[in-house]
């Protein structure tokens, strides 16, 4: 029966969309699209979602890497970040469907510690946060996704039961790694429509089913 559901962040609750990052603060500029390469490289991004490195490192680092002209640029869109990750069309009506019906609500997340350090500066990401119940982001853990120990992690210090969760990740692998552990999972193509047609026909039915 479930009686939780257990959301990924990046392209799950938050778009994250490096070109249109980019452009939402520097505009149609001639370099947006080179920017968007350099600045959100998985050589940086992948050591922030371990707390390896912070923003103020990656600037130090694109100082020696970028000309002179883009180097501020760089750092303005580096500062606005967090900001330029809107929620998902339609996610947080799907967020409050399920709050109202009772359920649990948490995420698990390859995501650097600055993402919960300052969510209450940014009141698109209180507002999707304020829904859920807890959850877990890879940076304070230094492990991501999909390394087992996360997600056990997740299930353990909130009790949750492997047969009573929904995992939804935009990440085949990421899915993977749930199911080798026994949870039911969602592959998130983007489509929150999609997405809340699932639940309502195949986990609510479930539940309607074991009462």
């Amino acid at each position: 029966m479930v009686k939780t559901f257990i959301f990924d962040i990046g392209n799950v609750l938050f778009e994250f969309t490096p070109i249109k990052m980019v452009k939402s603060v520097i505009g149609e500029h001639i370099d947006a699209n080179y920017l968007a390469k350099i600045i959100f490289d998985r050589k940086y991004w992948d050591k922030l979602d371990l707390d390896e490195i912070t923003i103020e490192d990656e600037k130090e680092d694109l100082k020696n890497m970028l000309p002179p002209h883009l180097y501020p640029l760089a750092c303005q869109i580096l500062d606005n970040w967090l900001n330029e990750i809107t929620p998902i069309e339609g996610i947080e009506e799907l967020l409050s469907l399920l709050k109202e019906r009772g359920f649990k609500l948490y995420y698990l997340s390859n995501i650097c510690s600055q993402f919960l350090d300052e969510r209450y500066k940014y009141s698109h990401i209180k507002r999707i946060l304020d829904f859920f119940d807890g959850g877990v982001i890879s940076g304070p853990l230094h492990i991501v996704k999909p390394n087992r120990y996360i997600y056990e992690h997740l299930l353990k210090k909130y009790s949750i039961k492997i047969d009573d969760a929904l995992y939804i990740d935009d990440s085949q692998k990421n899915i993977d790694a749930g199911k080798n552990i026994g949870l039911l999972t969602y592959l998130f193509d983007g489509d929150v429509d999609k997405l809340r047609h699932y639940i309502e026909k195949n986990t609510l039915a479930i539940n309607k089913k074991c009462k």
